[in-house]
């Protein structure tokens, strides 16, 4: 979100994450949100996940990808039609995690 607002922050000198990260903040996000993905994958493995919970995950690099793609624009909407897509990637995970303890029920 902090991308779309990046020329007010300048003007009245807020020191937002867009800001720091410069013209590297797509490949910031990148990271950070391929660290997400490994960090849940690993939990995933920890507490013996299924593969409706791999699935979702790999639905979930997908939401991703398309907010990549939406970022390449480089224009404000865009921008925040991203940040607002977290809230699908966010679904997704919950719903591939509840069908998951649904069907594969820890003992």
């Amino acid at each position: 979100y902090a991308m779309a607002d990046r020329e007010d922050d300048l003007k009245i000198g807020v020191k937002s994450s867009a800001i720091l990260f410069g013209r590297y903040d797509r490949l910031i996000i990148g990271i950070l949100q391929a660290l997400v993905i490994a960090l849940l994958w690993w939990v995933g493995e920890l507490t013996a996940r299924g593969n409706l919970y791999n699935i979702g995950l790999i639905i979930g690099v997908g939401v991703f990808a398309y907010q990549h793609r939406l970022l390449q624009t480089q224009k404000k909407l865009h921008y925040l039609r991203a940040f607002l897509n977290n809230n699908l990637f966010g679904l997704v995970l919950f719903a591939a995690l509840f069908l998951d303890y649904r069907i594969y029920p820890l003992e």
